[in-house]
């Protein structure tokens, strides 16, 4: 494929390589810089006109293509999770990793997948030892590694056992490069490992640690020493990196400036997208929201304002209430549902895939209500918000991530994230839900354009192939 679509920035690339004009003069070389202020840049199919000597990097990058990498993060198929024990099946990680893998298969890329497939919450199983598991996710194949499935020392020997493991799974073929979902201790020694044996690789940075003082605190929700050891592991993982994806251009400023990155907001296979047609607000609206189940997520606020609704405010009539995503609901949310007032409040639990899409379709309305002025309003990027904008839902959210560039034309953003601002909001949507629909349908469109994998998977092959060619010295 020669149609390569870059997004980077120059302002970084030239603090990074000294070199502000290393694609050349955009006019003569190829490059058209058809948005400065995204900063994309597309690389025409007339590379045979080039020459090393008008531009060396790009005659590379027409010459290479990146057939097959690997790709490393903590993805656990069902199967593992039942016979390995785990607590969960890393819901969150696996829906990235399967639909960023998918992304770059469209794009023509092989992916192996490789997880360690051991935590420290494990249970105990008949057996100490478990061999390496195979299985296919779509095209790609995933392999989980060999673990010793004891609670807490299993994850104590991943650290050592995982990164040598990993390298000699290298030798079973021909790789261009490999890709670091997040981060952990076992991930920053490969990083290690990695570097040492000059194996390029991108440092896929899905959440950032930073450490802080007000985590000590009694109450608080954050783990402090976690946050610390994290903290050192992003930095050694992002930091041996040749660069890195975000979802969020906030996370920028915790990471090293020098690297070129690539911003991925949203990724959603074609079966997660929404019917063409508008979501229909007809009462009673169905609302949906997804766990975590904490303040830092926003549980304050809704239980807060569903408090509201149910003290006999009249929209409370016109809504019901889903929730999921956890086994322990907070002590305030089930007091709420058990009651018989109005709205309706169902607390549905952990569902499996198929139980969620069909829950997702049925109802109208989605809330991300993670903090925008709490503790990670800078540090995490709620990746199911564009999930419910590929669906077609209204989403109502606070400023997190990127959200505040879909504010308005395809979501509702909250701006005091009071409860009394979002009792209004629901107040204005039973009042002109033709208004919304339009909003939620413009969501989606706006969805299937930059999110669908064939989007993005241009832009991550893109990347990787220009990264990995950076990479290397000149004349290798």
């Amino acid at each position: 494929m020669r149609l390569l679509l870059l997004e980077s920035t120059s302002d970084r690339l030239g603090r990074s390589t000294g070199r502000r004009d290393r694609y050349g003069d955009d006019s003569e070389n190829g490059v058209d810089r058809v948005n400065s202020s995204a900063r994309c840049y597309i690389i025409y199919d007339n590379c045979s006109s080039m020459t090393s000597k008008q531009n060396p990097l790009l005659t590379d990058l027409c010459n290479m293509s990146v057939e097959r990498i690997l790709y490393l993060g903590y993805f656990y198929p069902a199967e593992v999770v039942a016979s390995r024990r785990l607590p969960s099946s890393n819901i969150a990680g696996n829906n990235r990793m399967r639909r960023i893998t998918g992304a770059l298969a469209s794009a023509g890329l092989r992916v192996d997948i490789v997880s360690p497939g051991i935590c420290a919450k494990c249970g105990l199983t008949s057996k100490l030892f478990y061999g390496a598991y195979r299985t296919h996710e779509g095209e790609s194949e995933v392999t989980v590694a060999p673990a010793v499935v004891v609670p807490l020392i299993g994850a104590m020997l991943e650290i050592l056992f995982f990164p040598f493991w990993a390298m000699l799974f290298l030798r079973r073929g021909r790789f261009d490069g490999a890709v670091f979902y997040n981060y952990s201790i076992s991930f920053a020694l490969l990083a290690v490992l990695f570097r040492a044996r000059g194996i390029p690789y991108i440092a896929q940075v899905e959440d950032i640690a930073v450490p802080a003082k007000a985590d000590w605190k009694p109450g608080s929700e954050t783990r402090p020493a976690q946050q610390l050891l994290y903290w050192l592991c992003m930095k050694v993982v992002s930091g041996l990196s040749v660069g890195i994806w975000v979802p969020s251009q906030r996370f920028l400023t915790f990471l090293p400036r020098s690297k070129p990155y690539l911003v991925v907001r949203g990724c959603v296979a074609d079966s997660e997208w929404g019917e063409d047609s508008p979501a229909r607000l007809l009462t009673p609206i169905r609302v949906l929201f997804v766990g975590k189940y904490e303040i830092e997520h926003g549980l304050d606020l809704f239980v807060a304002a569903l408090e509201f609704l149910r003290s006999g405010a009249p929209v409370g009539r016109l809504y019901e209430f889903d929730c999921c995503g956890t086994r322990d609901y907070p002590a305030e949310l089930r007091s709420l549902s058990a009651g018989a007032d109005r709205p309706v409040i169902r607390l549905h639990g952990l569902l499996s895939d198929d139980e969620y899409r069909k829950l997702l379709a049925e109802t109208a309305v989605a809330l991300v209500l993670q903090k925008g002025q709490g503790r990670h309003a800078n540090l995490k990027s709620p990746s199911k918000a564009h999930e419910f904008l590929a669906a077609g839902k209204l989403v109502i959210a606070t400023d997190v991530g990127d959200l505040a560039l879909n504010s308005g034309s395809q979501l509702i953003m909250l701006k005091d994230e009071s409860p009394e601002e979002l009792v209004r909001i629901f107040e204005d949507i039973a009042k002109e839900p033709e208004k919304y629909e339009k909003i939620a349908l413009a969501a989606r469109k706006y969805s299937r354009r930059e999110s669908s994998y064939v989007a993005v998977g241009t832009k991550l092959v893109a990347f990787l192939t220009r990264a990995f060619i950076s990479s290397q010295p000149r004349g290798t």
